[in-house]
C-alpha cells in the first residue's frame, strides 16, 4: 500500500512544484523565526518605491511620474524609470499585509519559487525527466544570484528568476523549426521583464540571439519566422508603452543622473571560487564551490562531447560560456569603462552578466546528465543522483545561513546591513527597531534615509561639472598629485603620491558627490525628532504642537527636531511644501524639479526665470516673509497620454485573449478525454 502511494506521489505532476515550494519556504524560514526586517544595501531604495505605490492605492491619489510619498517627498520621478508593474505590485501586496516584514517574506518566497518553477519548466521543455528537471530548478533557485534578494535585495535577483522563462522561447526555436515563434507568449513574458526590470530584459534579449540566429537557419519558414519576430517586438513596445515612453519623457526633456558607477569596476567581475558553496564572496563575485565544478564540468563535457551532443545543448552551453567570459576578470573591463562610462551606470556590475550564464549552464547541465544517465550503469546512476543531491543540500545549507546571518543583523546594535549612504532619524535603534516592525510604514523610511540620487534632475549648466568631477572619471583620469621625495638618493625614483594634495582631492571629491549633495540639501532638511516627540506616539502631531508654541527648534538629548517644512499631497497628484520664514528672500527646499514639472509659489504659476535649481534640481524660489507654499506637479507631454491609453487597451487584449484560449484548451481536453 504504501509503495502504491509512493508511486503515485511520483508520477503526481504537482510533486515537483510541491517541493520547490516547501524548499523556498525553508529558506525564508529564519527571517520569520528571527522577526527581522533585512535592510541590506538595496532595501530602502526599493521599500521608498513600493511605499510610494502603496499610498497611491491606499488614497486613490495617483502620480505615475512624480514620487509624492516617498524619497522625502521630493517630487523625484524613480518608479516610472523603474519597473512601475513591479512597484504597483507590490504597492498592493503591502496594503494587503500593512507590514514590511511580511512584504519581505512574501516576495523572499515569491522570488524563489518563481525562479526554481521557471527551470524546471525550461529543463522539462527540453527533454529533461521531471527527477533532474526538480534538481535543476532546486539548484537555480538556491545559487546566490537569486537569494540574493533575501539577504541584501538585489533586483537583479528578479530578473535572474524570469529568465528561464524568457529562453522558453529559444527552446522552441530549436525545437519547433515548422513553427518557431509563439508571438503572444514571447511579446507577454518580455513586457512583464521590461515592466519589472528592463536591464534583464536587455540581457535577456541577448541570450536569445543565438536562438534566433539558429533558429532562422533551421526552419523552413524563414519570412513567417521573421514576420512573428516583428510581430512580437510590435506587441510587446504596445504592452510597455508606458515603460520606454517614460524614458522618452524623462530623458529627452531634460538630463537626469544615472546610477552609481564604481569606481574599479574589475573588483566586481566573476572568478571561479571554492570559499563557499553558492557564492564564494558577499558581492556576488565569486561562483562557489557548487557552481565551479558544475559550470566547469559542463563545459568541459559538450566540448569533449560535441558530436553526441544536442544542437539545443550546445547552443545553451556555448552562450552561457560565453556570458561567463564576458562577466569574468578576463575582460578588461577597466578599460572599457573608462571609454564609454554611460555602459558602467547602465550595466554597473558586469557580474550581472552571470545570471544569463548561470540559466544557461544549469539547464545545459540538467540536459547532459538527462541525456547521459541512461546509458550509465545502476551504480553510475546512483552517483549521480548522490552528486544532485549533495548539490542541493550544499547550496540550501548556505542559502539558509545567508538569511539567517542577514536576519541577525536586525537583533544586532547595528540594525542595518548596510549602512553605506544612510541617515538615522532617530534616537536609538531600539525605535528605528519598533517602527519598522509596527504599522507606520512611512515613519519607518522617515527615521532611516537612504542619499540615492538616482535619476535626480540636472540643470544644463551643471551636467559637464558633475561629469568632470565625478570619482569614476577622476580615477580613471589618475589625476593624483605626485612630488619628489626630497630624502631620495640620487639617482634613485624619488616620486610618491603627494599625500597632502591627495587628501584634499578626496574631500572635493567628496564635495562634487551626488549622495553628499543630496544629504545636504534633502535629508538634512528632513524632521529629525527627540525622545519626547517618538514617546507622544505621534512625532509629526507633536512637532506641530511645539509650532504652536513657537518652538521650532528644540534641542533634547542631542537630538534636534526641525520643523520648518510640511509637506503633503493633493488630490490631483501635486506636491505641496509649506513653510514659516523669518524673512523675506530666495530658500532652497528639499524637493526637485524637473523641465517638465509646474510649480506654483503661493498660488502663482511660477514661469522658468522665476526660480533656480542646484546642481541636482533641488528648487531655490524667493519666499515672503511669513506663510509660504509651493505647489509641484509633473505634467507630462500629451503625447504620453496616448500611449497609456494604447498600454491598457493592449493589457486587456492581452488578458481576453489568454482567457479565451484556455478555455479552448479545456473544452479540447474535455473532449479528448470523453473520446
Amino acid at each position: 500500500m504504501a509503495q502504491q502511494l509512493l508511486r503515485k506521489v511520483r508520477r503526481a505532476r504537482c510533486t515537483p512544484i510541491i517541493i520547490i515550494g516547501l524548499v523556498a519556504l525553508l529558506m525564508v524560514a529564519p527571517q520569520l523565526w528571527n522577526h527581522s526586517v533585512i535592510l541590506g544595501i538595496d532595501s530602502i531604495f526599493h521599500l521608498n518605491r513600493f511605499y510610494d505605490s502603496y499610498q497611491q492605492i491606499r488614497h486613490h491619489v495617483w502620480s505615475y511620474f512624480q514620487m509624492d510619498y516617498g524619497f522625502q517627498r521630493t517630487g523625484r520621478v524613480v518608479n516610472a524609470l523603474y519597473g512601475p508593474l513591479f512597484s504597483y505590485a507590490a504597492g498592493y501586496l503591502l496594503l494587503w499585509t500593512r507590514s514590511w516584514l511580511a512584504l519581505e517574506v512574501i516576495l523572499g518566497w515569491l522570488v524563489l519559487f518563481i525562479a526554481g518553477c521557471g527551470m524546471y519548466v525550461l529543463t522539462r521543455k527540453t527533454g529533461v525527466r521531471r527527477l533532474w528537471a526538480t534538481t535543476a530548478g532546486l539548484v537555480y533557485m538556491l545559487s546566490g544570484w537569486v537569494a540574493a534578494w533575501l539577504t541584501t535585495q538585489e533586483f537583479t535577483a528578479w530578473g535572474a528568476a524570469l529568465m528561464p522563462i524568457i529562453l522558453l522561447a529559444g527552446v522552441r526555436m530549436l525545437e519547433h523549426p515548422e513553427r518557431p515563434v509563439r508571438v503572444v507568449p514571447l511579446a507577454l513574458i518580455m513586457a512583464i521583464v521590461l515592466q519589472t526590470h528592463v536591464l534583464s530584459a536587455v540581457l535577456g534579449t541577448l541570450a536569445l540571439v543565438p536562438f534566433v540566429v539558429i533558429g532562422l537557419y533551421r526552419t523552413p519558414r524563414k519570412w513567417r519566422m521573421v514576420l512573428n519576430l516583428l510581430l512580437a517586438v510590435g506587441m510587446t513596445l504596445v504592452l510597455t508603452a508606458n515603460v520606454w515612453g517614460a524614458m522618452l519623457e524623462v530623458y529627452t526633456s531634460g538630463h537626469v543622473l544615472a546610477p552609481y558607477a564604481p569606481n574599479n569596476v574589475s573588483t566586481y567581475t566573476v572568478a571561479p571560487s571554492f570559499a563557499n558553496y553558492a557564492r564564494g564572496t558577499i558581492d556576488g563575485t565569486g561562483l562557489g564551490l557548487v557552481m565551479t565544478l558544475l559550470f566547469g564540468a559542463q563545459i568541459i563535457t559538450v566540448c569533449t562531447r560535441w558530436r553526441s551532443t544536442r544542437v539545443l545543448n550546445r547552443t545553451f552551453t556555448v552562450t552561457g560560456a560565453v556570458f561567463l567570459l564576458i562577466s569574468s576578470r578576463l575582460v578588461p573591463w577597466n578599460a572599457i569603462v573608462a571609454h564609454w562610462s554611460g555602459l558602467g551606470n547602465f550595466l554597473q556590475f558586469p557580474s550581472r552578466l552571470l545570471v544569463v550564464a548561470a540559466t544557461m549552464l544549469v539547464a545545459g547541465a540538467a540536459m547532459t546528465v538527462g541525456d547521459g544517465t541512461w546509458c550509465l550503469g545502476h551504480t553510475g546512476r546512483l552517483c549521480c543522483r548522490a552528486a544532485g543531491v549533495m548539490a542541493v543540500g550544499l547550496l540550501g545549507l548556505q542559502t539558509v545561513a545567508d538569511v539567517q546571518h542577514s536576519a541577525e543583523s536586525w537583533n544586532n546594535p547595528q540594525v542595518l546591513q548596510s549602512q553605506s549612504s544612510i541617515t538615522m532619524n532617530a534616537p536609538d535603534v531600539a525605535t528605528i527597531r519598533e517602527t519598522f516592525a509596527g504599522h507606520h510604514l512611512g515613519r519607518a523610511l522617515q527615521m532611516v534615509a537612504k542619499a540615492t540620487p538616482d535619476y535626480l534632475p540636472v540643470p544644463a549648466a551643471s551636467v559637464r561639472w558633475l561629469h568632470d568631477n565625478s570619482q569614476s572619471v577622476l580615477y580613471h583620469q589618475q589625476r593624483v598629485a605626485v612630488t619628489n621625495d626630497p630624502d631620495a638618493n640620487e639617482g634613485a625614483v624619488g616620486g610618491r603620491i603627494n599625500s597632502k594634495l591627495y587628501k584634499q582631492q578626496q574631500v572635493a571629491l567628496d564635495d562634487a558627490s551626488p549622495y553628499n549633495i543630496y544629504y545636504a540639501q534633502i535629508i538634512a532638511n528632513m524632521p529629525q525628532y527627540s525622545y519626547a516627540a517618538y514617546a507622544s506616539g505621534d512625532p509629526e502631531q507633536y512637532a506641530r504642537d511645539e509650532a504652536k508654541k513657537g518652538v521650532t527648534v528644540t534641542d533634547v538629548a542631542g537630538m534636534t527636531k526641525t520643523t520648518r517644512y510640511h509637506k503633503a499631497t493633493l488630490p490631483n497628484g501635486a506636491l505641496a511644501t509649506s513653510w514659516m520664514a523669518t524673512e523675506s528672500g530666495a530658500v532652497q527646499l528639499p524637493v526637485v524639479a524637473y523641465p517638465h514639472t509646474q510649480l506654483w509659489l503661493n498660488g502663482q504659476r511660477l514661469r522658468r526665470s522665476e526660480y533656480s535649481r542646484t546642481d541636482i534640481g533641488a528648487v531655490i524660489v524667493y519666499a515672503r516673509k511669513g506663510a509660504n507654499q509651493l505647489v509641484q506637479r509633473y505634467v507630462p507631454d500629451s503625447w504620453f497620454n496616448t500611449l497609456t491609453q494604447i498600454v491598457v487597451i493592449g493589457w486587456l487584449s492581452v488578458a481576453l485573449y489568454v482567457a479565451a484560449d484556455a478555455i479552448l484548451r479545456v473544452r479540447r481536453w474535455h473532449v479528448d478525454q470523453r473520446g
